[in-house]
This record gives structure tokens, sequence and C-alpha cells, in this order.
């Protein structure tokens, strides 16, 4: 059973996109991966089929494959067998000393000695017929807060990328110990593609000209994802994070089947999205377990690079 390694550089575009399009989320798509990879590739058959695309980096005559911000996996195209986990694997290890990615997958990818699968959770609701039928599905404690005079008086706006990313560079950026100013770059990048191909929404809730609250979503066919989003402490007290995803649910609801909150393994976080209905679903982190050495380069490189 053979695969190959396809540079982005070598790989048939348009048979990508193809084959893309029927992906449940809009991970795989290569505009979405051209925004977030410093660079990526696609494993595939020898015949020809593709697999899975990755993204990796190169520094200092070291390569390594990781899991970009912005994307919580990369969708397989076609399933792989438990063989050609294996054979994927021993790919990756031909070329890089250290690799994580995450993925989604009908069942786990197979651990063997030297390589770790994670089991993570994300939450997503299956979008009703009506908004009234998605507000049905609110927790008390959601209904209570959309109700009160504070909520009311919050009104939902479109915002530009540089908007959003200024409020959330002052709310939010800090917070992601890892997250660099090349990467609020990547994201830039990938809102502005989104919304060029009308595939991605940036909101913002006001109270009167006060930004309060924001969030950014990107859209495959039937799936509205939440990428990222801010409130501020004023934003918190007065519900504004309630407010701009239940109008992000009216908004989807007709358009999309699924609606998925990106997903958090921080409780915290995951009981917010359960709020409004959502249900936990697992994807998968698989990792080669690094050496010293390798952890010591990639602590090195986040350090050095991107500020």
């Amino acid at each position: 059973m053979g695969l190959k390694w396809i540079d982005r550089a070598d790989l048939d575009r348009s048979r990508w996109q193809q084959e893309t399009a029927a992906c449940e989320t809009p991970f795989a798509y290569d505009w979405v991966l051209d925004s977030v990879c410093e660079n990526w590739a696609v494993v595939g058959r020898e015949e020809g089929h593709f697999l899975k695309a990755f993204a990796f980096r190169r520094k200092w005559g070291f390569s390594w494959v990781y899991q970009p911000f912005f994307v919580r996996l990369i969708e397989p195209i076609q399933e792989p067998t438990a063989a050609e986990w294996r054979a994927i694997y021993r790919l990756l290890d031909s070329r890089t000393r250290y690799w994580h990615f995450q993925t989604s997958s009908t069942a786990a990818p197979e651990a063997v000695p030297g390589i770790a699968v994670h089991m993570r959770q994300y939450q997503q609701l299956s979008l009703g017929s009506t908004h009234e039928e998605n507000r049905a599905r609110y927790s008390q404690n959601a209904k209570r807060i959309l109700k009160s005079n504070k909520a009311e008086s919050l009104v939902i706006r479109d915002l530009s990328a540089e908007e959003f990313l200024s409020f959330f560079r002052k709310h939010t950026q800090s917070k992601i110990g890892d997250l660099r100013e090349l990467d609020i770059g990547r994201l830039r990048q990938l809102i502005l593609t989104s919304l060029q191909r009308g595939r991605g929404m940036v909101t913002g809730c006001f109270d009167g000209n006060e930004l309060l609250a924001c969030g950014y979503f990107l859209e495959s066919d039937q799936r509205a994802v939440y990428i990222k989003g801010s409130t501020s402490a004023e934003g918190q007290q007065k519900g504004a994070m309630y407010v701009l995803m239940d109008h992000a649910l009216a908004t989807y609801t007709g358009r999309k089947s699924v609606f998925d909150f990106g997903g958090s393994s921080i409780e915290s976080i995951a009981d917010f999205f359960k709020k409004f209905g959502a249900t936990d679903h697992t994807y998968y982190r698989v990792e080669r377990q690094p050496s010293f050495f390798v952890s010591f380069a990639r602590w090195l490189y986040h350090h050095l690079s991107g500020k």
C-alpha cells in the first residue's frame, strides 16, 4: 500500500477543490489552508486518491508538522484504513522528528509505540427549521439572560476585519499564550478571504456605539463554524455574547444544517455552548512524542518567530 507526499506547489488544485467540496467542515478548503498555514501538503494514495492535508513549518534546517491556529482539525478527504494510518505515521516520521495533527475520524486513529492519540471534545448543534425551535432548546439561564433589560437593549451590526481584530487584540489575544502577531496576520487573511468568497460573517454586539462583543464565523456548504470571538468586561455583565450567539443561530437557520461552536475542552466554555442546546462530539489529536531536543527547538521557534 503506497502513499505519497504532495507539496502544495505540486497539487492539482482543481481536483482538491472538487474533493473537498463535500467536506463537513471548511478546514480542508485550499484557500483556508493557504490563509492559516505556513505551508501545507497532502498525503495521497499512489493511485491518485487524496487522503488528508497536513500543515508544516521549516526553520533553521528543521521541519515539523503542526496543527495551525483557527482550524480545529483538518478532516480526511477519504477515511484512512488502520493500515493507512500506520503508513501515514511512517511517512511523517520520514520527514520530521516531531509532528502532531488533529483530525476527525469515524474510528480513532491507531496509537502505536511513541505515538499518542488523545480524544478531545467540541460542541455542535443541529439547527432547527425555525429559530423558535432552536430557542426552545436553550437553557433556562440563557433564556433569562436574553430576556433581561440589559440584553434587550443591545444590537448586532456587521464589523470589518480590522474592527474585529482591534477588539480581539485588546480583550483576548493576551489570554492565548502561544498566539503571536504572525498568527493574527493569518487570522486577518482568513477573515478577508472568507468574506470575499461569501463564506464568512463578522458581527459585533453594541450598546449604543460601544462595542461589547464580537464573533467571526466560517462556513462550509452545510455548516457554520464559530472561529473566534471576544467580549469586554462590560459585555460579560450585559450578556453580549449570548445576544451575539443567538443572532448567529438565527442568521444560519434555514441556510445551514449544523452550527459548530468550534469546541472546547475547557469546561466553562463548553458549558456556555451547551446553554444553546449544543452537545459534545469527538475529534482526535495525534502526536509523535518529542525528545527533549525537539521540544526545546519548538519552544525556541515560538519565542523567536512572529513577535
